[in-house]
């Protein structure tokens, strides 16, 4: 259904924002202040302004970011202890969901907080290409350095990807994405088939400005500076 000023309702459609209280490099993370508000307030913003449905969730453990989503009128799925460790899947976490919450018909789309540069335009633009193309949708992004130009290193030795050695030209490579982890958007058939999200997708594809994804705290302040302009 849509509404005269743009707002499409489909109760089909379900948001989950995966946000748990722990994490390994970033004390309280998600609850880290960006640009004055906690870290998972912009995928909040995101997910609401979409205006896709009202139904949106965040899978947590922490009793704080429950809080924070009663206060914005988001659902909360409380997640047990064994799925909020450092070591828990994201599919363990959305089959989770998806066994609470889920019709085998439901379309879901997974924000993670550590995009906060993700917009609620980007999330719109994702669930239309997943309406054309009948496919699972991911988010991605150009790298600004080719990863076949990349070395292994073992053993303090660096040795080449396969038959590459360094020195190939740019525009001779394959071209390639890099998953960003802001939007990911399937059914929950296609997920419940292998319990994961399906490995071949269409993309789409986001500025590399937007694909800051929050892991270290350098990553933090990268991405409040890339904020204050229009990307």
């Amino acid at each position: 259904m849509i509404r005269p000023n743009g707002e499409i309702l489909n109760n089909s459609i379900k948001i989950l924002i995966t946000a748990r209280a722990g994490s390994r490099r970033i004390k309280n993370k998600n609850l880290v202040l960006f640009n004055g508000a906690p870290l998972i307030f912009p995928t909040f913003l995101a997910a609401k302004e979409s205006n896709l449905t009202h139904e949106i969730y965040v899978s947590t453990d922490c009793p704080k970011i429950s809080e924070l989503a009663q206060q914005n009128k988001i659902f909360t799925i409380s997640r047990p202890k064994h799925l909020a460790l450092d070591t828990t899947s994201s599919d363990a976490v959305i089959e989770h969901f998806i066994n609470k919450v889920c019709a085998p018909k439901d379309v879901i789309i997974l924000l993670q907080p550590t995009s906060p540069l993700r917009d609620h335009h980007d999330v719109r633009k994702a669930y239309n290409i997943f309406l054309e193309s009948k496919d699972t949708v991911i988010s991605v992004f150009k790298p600004i350095h080719h990863p076949l130009k990349s070395v292994i290193l073992r053993d303090n030795k660096c040795s080449p990807w396969g038959e590459f050695i360094g020195n190939e030209r740019e525009q001779d490579l394959p071209e390639v994405l890099s998953f960003n982890g802001a939007i990911y958007v399937f059914t929950a058939a296609e997920f419940m088939k292998k319990n994961t999200i399906p490995k071949e997708f269409t993309p789409y594809i986001m500025p590399y400005l937007k694909s800051i994804d929050i892991n270290e705290a350098n990553d933090l302040k990268i991405a409040q500076i890339f904020s204050r302009y229009e990307l």
